[in-house]
């Protein structure tokens, strides 16, 4: 079983999908992986000060870092670089807080030892763990680094890591 930082009780984890990623994954991954859930993290790198927050922060000692971005309800992508989730416009790409997550914890952890790369693999995913994402895929995101529902049959091993939500149930009508 994964650790969970906060330790906290899954069934307090608010939205509904970020608790069933949060279970799945605690409970799918070994003892090796460490799970950050709302991870929140700050830089300075210029006049300009960034936030952010990233949905689950995986650390591995082998696989290395993933940053997993989540979005409940259903997905859709009409084009134009605009998002859709449950019938309204995402002011942001998901990819692209994922990437933008991504960049920022690497930055700070460069920032703050004397190593000019990490060294450790590192990447991004978007888990949407209520639909099926079909269809174009706007430039820069690749269906490798997307998991959906059909990722989340039990026994199934997906994207985002070995087993990673193999126990989380089909959605129900209610989450569609």
């Amino acid at each position: 079983m994964a650790r969970l930082i906060p330790k906290t009780d899954i069934s307090q984890i608010e939205p509904l999908s970020e608790r069933d990623v949060a279970r799945a994954l605690v409970s799918g991954l070994d003892d090796t992986w460490t799970l950050f859930h709302s991870y929140s993290w700050l830089r300075s790198p210029s006049a300009k000060l960034l936030e952010g927050e990233a949905d689950f922060v995986m650390l591995h000692p082998q696989f290395g870092m993933l940053i997993v971005e989540v979005k409940g309800g259903a997905i859709r992508y009409p084009g134009d670089q605009v998002w859709v989730q449950s019938g309204r416009d995402m002011k942001q790409s998901p990819f692209e807080q994922a990437r933008k997550n991504m960049h920022a914890l690497e930055s700070q952890v460069l920032e703050r030892t004397d190593w000019k790369q990490l060294p450790c693999p590192f990447g991004y995913a978007v888990v949407f763990p209520d639909c099926e994402f079909s269809g174009t895929l706007p430039p820069g995101v690749h269906q490798s680094i997307i998991a959906g529902a059909r990722d989340s049959e039990p026994g199934r091993k997906t994207k985002t890591g070995p087993g990673a939500l193999g126990n989380r149930p089909s959605p129900s009508p209610r989450q569609l």
